[in-house]
């Protein structure tokens, strides 16, 4: 399985586009507007290359446009499953389960304290609040940090809601879904005892270890 790192873009095409089919070119445009907090783009690559080396009609559905990025990211690294590591996408897993209804989401929870001051030293995080959305997806789109978007500090207890707002939207959406769809991992016990929660992710997912 190929993990990609980071996308943020989909909730915005679902937003935009729906489930009709679109030209590919909208969501090609969409993902290469889709930024991190520096501004640059959440993923680079090779457009010209995509095209040439996938089989994808003018016109595609939101689903068949992933699939096909999330494979073509996963056959430059030899493999042929993805997943995708978006944390943001949590509040938003419902609105994606509507789209891909076998997917498995995986919730992993840490210990708020260590979370909160990592997030008091990221950037984004700093952005985040100062934006007063709860997740990246929501202002990821053309982002730029010189467009008046002051990123600025941050008091612990105002990042401390933000962390709890977002554990708190997750387990909402999470609560909507069938239990095979939705699993919440502790981080603590993932550390403490990773063979067996590994066991238990990939039963979850239908995957062996090996996978």
């Amino acid at each position: 399985i190929f993990v990609i790192n980071e996308t943020h873009w989909i909730p915005k095409m679902i937003q935009d586009f729906g489930s009709a089919p679109v030209d590919r070119d909208l969501f090609i445009d969409v993902v290469l507007r889709t930024n991190h907090s520096t501004g640059g783009r959440t993923q680079e690559f090779d457009v010209d290359d995509f095209i040439n080396k996938v089989d994808m009609p003018d016109n595609l559905s939101v689903r068949d446009f992933c699939d096909t990025l999330g494979h073509y990211f996963a056959a430059s690294e030899g493999k042929s499953k993805y997943a995708d590591k978006t944390p943001d996408y949590g509040p938003f897993i419902k609105s994606l389960s509507n789209v891909w209804p076998q997917c498995r989401f995986i919730h992993l929870i840490r210990d708020g304290r260590p979370v909160v001051r990592s997030m008091l030293g990221h950037d984004g995080y700093r952005a985040l609040l100062n934006s007063g959305a709860a997740t990246w997806c929501d202002v990821a789109y053309d982002y730029r940090p010189d467009k008046g978007n002051d990123i600025g500090e941050a008091e612990v207890g105002d990042m401390a809601a933000l962390w709890a707002e977002r554990v708190r939207l997750t387990r909402a959406a999470g609560s909507q879904l069938p239990t095979d769809q939705y699993l919440e991992v502790r981080y603590e016990a993932l550390t403490q005892n990773p063979a067996a929660i590994l066991s238990e992710i990939t039963a979850f997912c239908g995957l062996s270890m090996n996978d």
